[in-house]
């Protein structure tokens, strides 16, 4: 018979035996066997004890006497990068998804390096939303200050990477309260973690034409459901906000079939997410904040106000504002009418543009043609990876 799976003996980097408490265990009372690789443990179940010891002695002993000589070393570092693909190939338990042609994807769950009994769980406690925040802001932080030539000089470090973020297979995302600011900060720099574990995994930079796909198969497996990128902004984060206005490349929205994920959307309406939200697209800036709850509303103005004053302008003898074309796109986020929509952009606007501003406003009173609102083209360039907002 041809085997279901074949890991070279250079791969293989730590054989363990695992025990795990019974609440845990999907299969109680039988031994267990761990072979872990760089991308992948591979999870052995034996009928006995005595059967796994056996296992055990005779792989670790014939592992021990195959040493790699300096010609292997070299294929081995060449074949390290390959053993990815087999993973992204899976199509595991997850139902496939449909990109914007219309055709079917596997989902790429890329924090299942460990199966979830092979994780530490989250205490349960009244302090758990607490513990929950402050691990992804390590996850999050630690993602940032990786780079494409990090993999080559400490591979072990991402690999350490990924076994915390198999732990987000324990997260009890169904009990997070979705109205306050410890939920908004989580989601968010989740969020932002996957977008850059995606980008450091992908084989190419994403385009528009790829990005719809980019960001509906790349997923993370959290607290027993699997979210994409387009599922946590779309159905999570943006739950209760604007859908868009006939969004196109860059702005992805989720599939037909996701929309069961709205039962996690966030009770938090603040127009400025969609100044914090990176999609990795130029439009926005390479680095990606980590949100805290002590300084959360001083983040979100601080980068709003950015983000709005690098990319707006006023023309006054055209009686033109130029905004952003995120602006356009989910124009229903920031008022219902022109009055409130001029107050609310006013806000972000250095001293000079609110003077200009608020004299075109007011002389349009005075008989003056309106003032009309241009935007930006979508950008067509995406990053390769993000870096931490210091």
């Amino acid at each position: 018979k041809k085997p279901s799976c074949t890991t070279s003996f250079c791969d293989v980097q730590e054989i363990r035996r695992i025990d795990t408490p019974d609440e845990k265990d999907p299969l109680v009372g039988l031994p267990k066997l761990v072979i872990e690789t760089h991308w992948k443990c591979h999870y052995l179940v034996f009928i006995d004890n005595d059967t796994r010891t056996n296992f055990n002695n005779i792989l670790n002993s014939t592992i021990f006497s195959s040493s790699l000589d300096m010609k292997q070393k070299d294929e081995w570092q060449a074949h390290f990068w390959q053993g990815f693909q087999p993973m992204n190939s899976l199509s595991g338990k997850w139902a496939k998804i449909v990109s914007s042609k219309k055709k079917s994807h596997h989902r790429l769950v890329l924090n299942n390096r460990r199966m979830g009994f092979d994780t530490k769980g989250f205490t349960g406690s009244i302090d758990t939303i607490r513990e929950i925040g402050e691990f992804v802001e390590d996850l999050l932080r630690t993602a940032l200050c990786f780079s494409l030539e990090s993999f080559e000089t400490s591979p072990d470090e991402f690999v350490n990477f990924q076994d915390k973020t198999s732990r987000l297979k324990n997260l009890p995302i169904n009990k997070l309260v979705r109205s306050g600011q410890n939920a908004f900060c989580i989601c968010i720099n989740l969020y932002h973690c996957l977008l850059q574990h995606s980008l450091l995994l992908s084989p190419s930079t994403p385009t528009k034409k790829s990005i719809v796909t980019f960001m509906r198969t790349h997923c993370y497996e959290i607290g027993g459901d699997v979210f994409s990128l387009a599922e946590l902004e779309c159905c999570v984060i943006r739950g209760h906000m604007d859908q868009g206005h006939h969004p196109k490349p860059p702005f992805v929205r989720e599939p037909k079939k996701s929309r069961a994920h709205y039962l996690y959307a966030l009770d938090t309406v603040d127009p400025r997410i969609n100044f914090i939200l990176n999609t990795g697209d130029t439009s926005k800036p390479r680095q990606v904040p980590i949100l805290t709850t002590d300084t959360l509303e001083e983040q979100l103005t601080s980068i709003s106000t950015r983000f709005l004053r690098a990319n707006s302008s006023v023309d006054v003898s055209k009686r033109t504002v130029t905004l952003p074309k995120i602006c356009e796109v989910y124009k229903n986020d920031f008022g219902s009418d022109f009055p409130s929509i001029y107050n609310y952009f006013l806000q972000f606007m250095d001293e000079e543009n609110q003077n200009t501003w608020i004299e075109m406003i007011n002389s349009e009173t005075h008989g003056n043609s309106s003032i009309s609102f241009k935007f930006h083209h979508s950008p067509d360039r995406f990053y390769s990876i993000l870096k931490l907002l210091e």
